[in-house]
């Protein structure tokens, strides 16, 4: 829904960037309470280390040059996977920039700008996919 509102407006709606925000918080709240009351172990600390990093290189303009909404959608996605399952993210939404970005553009942006959701849509059923295929083979071998 809200790659299709990118698409339409070349802007999500402020309430999808709220659910987006509220939800990684609720996330970071959910692994701290089991942190707190199980242990931490080293996954939560290095999920959350990856998703504090793509924040900072996001800020800078390092990894990402796009709006705020944008990248909470992006550490909503990553809020849900495990650290190996982020990098996987991360290099799908690079591919997809770089392959969707250039028709995202001529069809739907800007001079400078294009809709980035569908980016993050894409990258994020890439992962799925991967993790679903990952899971059946290892399955398999156990």
């Amino acid at each position: 829904m809200a790659s299709l509102s990118d698409l339409k407006r070349m802007s999500a709606q402020r309430e999808f960037l709220e659910i987006w925000l509220l939800f990684s918080l609720v996330f970071l709240g959910n692994d701290i309470f089991i942190g707190y009351t199980e242990g931490a172990d080293l996954t939560i600390y290095i999920k959350w280390g990856l998703i504090g990093v793509f924040l900072i290189l996001w800020f800078f303009k390092v990894i990402l040059k796009t709006a705020v909404g944008d990248a909470l959608a992006c550490v909503a996605v990553m809020s849900l996977l495990t650290p190996l399952f982020i990098i996987i993210f991360l290099i799908f939404l690079k591919l997809s920039e770089a392959l969707m970005g250039p028709l995202l553009k001529a069809m739907f942006g800007g001079k400078d700008s294009y809709p980035f959701l569908p980016v993050v849509s894409i990258a994020t059923i890439i992962t799925l996919i991967v993790g679903l295929r990952a899971s059946d083979w290892i399955e398999r071998f156990l």
